[in-house]
């Protein structure tokens, strides 16, 4: 059959578009936020130096012993980061799931060091004597002799797996690696095994006197003769220990879960304690050490890193904690970026405990979990961000708003039972889906009006707004209905193939709209996402395909650049698929998330998707918050937008006030204005326009002092100015 020549361009273009993005060094997404557990590692540089690694997101650098940190990344591929070292010349090394890197400048640039080292993870660095180094990979140990220059294989008495390295103070090296302990006293040219519990064993401790300490499931056991034999005893009054040290003075400190810190100068028979009680974020101590100024380093999982001054119980936070890691699989959740960059997410009650976590620094810090008493946020259905950089929260019945990044809220009146979502329209007014159809509030949610009644106050799903202002919403019948004038009336479109995503599956529905009257649909029972390209009138049924048999679509969402976005919710993860053809075809694009199991790689749950103002998407998943890098925007920069406005001048305003907005390109634009109400008091412009800047006057003389919002409506978007009158007056012109 012969190829239709456009069809066979298009085809061709979609391939190079494919293969351009794999040769791409850069990953797709990147970590924002870690989930479940952290490799937590710590390394030394300068006094005032440090360098923290959390197994996801690089290096971070801290020059002021603490206090603040940057991330240092440059020439470091890998960001999943599981051990941190620096050798005795000052040179840095980084542990991640693709080999070893190291920094010759303080983590100012990195390069590769792997040579002759399997392309996996490695876990566990040490310094040896001289310029060796000691490495750990899940099933390998390799050894340098020239600073990370080569590295060759040191074989074992036995395999075993997830290698753990170090080098005792009597120079005694030493792996780890499940119950098996090997020791070697020439430097790794030959082994001795030994077995002293039948559980994982903890790192091996040296005391003062040459006795070698480690602790198995609760129990600390010793040996006086170098690992050959061991004694085991178990300290009911302690708790369960879960990491040794040895300080400086030899004695042996321990952390156990209930009195915190703990040390002994006599191998346990008398303990006293350092810490008044352990911090309430750590349960369990993955990284327990001492930095050259002899504080106590310590870190759990999911909560961070924390010290300890020398003979002190306070405790200072490091780093962490990091939203998602709450529990061991996440339930569901909700993303929204605000219009100035903050981002507010949340889960569900059981698995994140009800927290709602805040980063106002494009995720690289986040606020402590904020507790909502008055909200049940186990409940919640959608978070919302709104055009006036407020933020609302639907629950079950209920509805409400923040003014101030999500940190406090207040509640509204209901607009009726069982609220699904909820939309700002570009003057403000709101937009909510209940069981009883849609309602209308032009006064922050104080006072609503059903404004969908000509459309038979059907169940409504999902709500979602095109960059042209159409409002589309879904219905348990599986209809779509339409607005064109911010939800004041509404009518019903055809939806032809559309009907088996309201088949009883309640809140389930994903819903996004693109530009031209692009409609996409989805639900988690079908492998198939219901593409429109008239304005939601038919809709066309297209298989995600090379994902996999299991297929739950859980989120959709459509970029500044048209493309559309597929998360899916499978209980056995399938990430995201993406389509650049506006629906008719999707690829996965994984790139980027990983897991910290052995380096393997995985496809995580998709919850949700948000468009940030920068262009890029997040997606939140059962593995963390993850946001598209930037090449993926296509630019080297922030991508510009098709248009730009600036604030009006004056504003507060008299009478007359000048606006101002910028095409890229030649093409259409819409400018009216609007009062606090909603109702159109002015028409600006609605016609095509040259490439360039345009400059409208607006009169107010004869309209009553207040707010008024001028919405601008192009090709590529939709962007809402607020305004301020003062007194009144009475025309309106425009000027070109």
């Amino acid at each position: 059959m012969t190829q239709h020549p456009f069809r066979f361009a298009f085809v061709c273009t979609l391939v190079l578009a494919a293969a351009m993005r794999t040769s791409a060094q850069q990953p797709f997404w990147e970590k924002v936020s870690t989930a479940m557990y952290c490799e937590w590692s710590v390394a030394f540089g300068a006094p005032g130096t440090l360098y923290l690694s959390d197994g996801y997101t690089g290096v971070l650098r801290s020059t002021d012993d603490g206090t603040r940190w940057e991330p240092k990344n440059s020439g470091l591929e890998r960001r999943a980061v599981f051990a941190l070292l620096t050798a005795p010349n000052g040179t840095l090394f980084a542990g991640t799931d693709r080999g070893m890197y190291r920094s010759l400048d303080g983590a100012q640039t990195w390069e590769p060091a792997s040579s002759g080292m399997p392309d996996q993870a490695v876990y566990s660095i040490t310094n040896g004597p001289g310029n060796t180094l000691l490495a750990a990979q899940p099933y390998g140990l390799y050894r340098s002799d020239d600073l990370g220059n080569s590295w060759s294989e040191i074989t074992l008495p036995i395999s075993s797996g997830m290698y753990r390295v170090a080098v005792l103070p009597s120079g005694t090296f030493v792996v780890t690696a499940g119950t098996a302990i090997f020791f070697s006293s020439d430097q790794g040219q030959s082994w001795r095994i030994s077995i002293p519990a039948s559980s994982w064993t903890s790192p091996v401790c040296e005391t003062a006197n040459g006795t070698f300490v480690v602790t198995s499931g609760g129990a600390l056991y010793t040996s006086t003769d170098r690992g050959s034999t061991w004694s085991g005893r178990r300290f009911s009054l302690l708790g369960e220990i879960s990491a040794l040290v040895t300080g400086s003075d030899g004695s042996l400190f321990a952390f156990t879960w209930g009195l915190g810190v703990v040390r002994t100068t006599d191998l346990g028979d008398t303990w006293s304690q350092i810490s008044r009680s352990t911090h309430p974020d750590v349960k369990y101590a993955t990284l327990f050490q001492f930095d050259p100024q002899d504080r106590l380093l310590i870190a759990g999982r999911q909560s961070g890193v924390f010290r300890i001054p020398p003979d002190s119980s306070a405790w200072e936070q490091l780093r962490g904690s990091y939203p998602l890691n709450r529990g061991n699989f996440l339930g569901t959740g909700s993303l929204a970026v605000g219009r100035n960059g903050a981002i507010v997410l949340f889960g569900d009650e059981n698995n994140f405990e009800g927290d709602l976590w805040i980063s106002g620094d494009d995720g690289n810090t986040w606020t402590s979990p904020i507790r909502l008493p008055a909200i049940d946020l186990g409940s919640t259905r959608s978070l919302t961000a709104g055009v006036l950089e407020h933020f609302y929260m639907t629950t079950q019945d209920s509805l409400y708003s923040s003014n101030d990044d999500a940190r406090t809220w207040t509640a509204a009146s209901s607009p009726g039972r069982t609220l699904r979502a909820v939309q700002q329209t570009a003057t403000g007014a709101l937009i909510a889906g209940t069981e009883d159809g849609i309602f209308k509030s032009n006064d922050e949610g104080r006072t609503w009006r059903n404004t969908s009644r000509s459309t038979g106050n059907r169940a409504v799903f999902s709500i979602a707004q095109d960059p042209h202002g159409i409002l589309y919403a879904l219905t348990g019948s599986g209809t779509m209905i339409a607005s064109n004038d911010e939800g004041e009336s509404w009518a019903h479109r055809a939806s032809t193939g559309l009907q088996v995503l309201g088949s009883g599956f309640g809140n389930t529905i994903a819903l996004a709209c693109g530009a031209n009257g692009r409609v996409y649909a989805a639900n988690r029972t079908s492998k198939d996402v219901y593409v429109s390209n008239d304005g939601a009138s038919t809709f066309q049924a297209v298989k995600v395909g090379g994902i996999g048999y299991y297929v739950q679509i859980a989120a959709l969402a459509v970029d500044r650049k048209g493309r559309v976005y597929a998360g899916f919710a499978d209980f056995r993860g399938k990430g995201v698929a993406v389509s650049d053809n506006f629906g008719l075809d999707w690829q996965p694009e994984n790139s980027g998330f990983r897991s910290t199991e052995y380096g393997l790689r995985f496809e995580p749950v998709v919850y949700d998707f948000a468009v940030g103002n920068d262009g890029r998407v997040w997606a939140l998943t059962d593995s963390g918050l993850f946001r598209s890098s930037d090449w993926t925007l296509g630019t080297d920069s922030p991508p510009v937008s098709r248009f730009d406005i600036g604030h009006n001048y004056p504003n507060p305003f008299h009478s007359a006030t000048a606006i101002a907005f910028t095409l890229q390109r030649r093409g259409h634009a819409d400018v009216r204005v609007y009062d606090a109400l909603g109702r159109q008091v002015a028409l600006l412009a609605d016609g095509v326009f040259d490439a360039g800047t345009t400059r409208l006057a607006f009169n107010g003389s004869g309209l009553p002092g207040g707010v008024y919002f001028c919405r601008i409506s192009t090709a590529g978007g939709v962007e809402t100015l607020r305004m301020m009158l003062t007194p009144s007056g009475g025309m309106v012109k425009s000027e070109r």
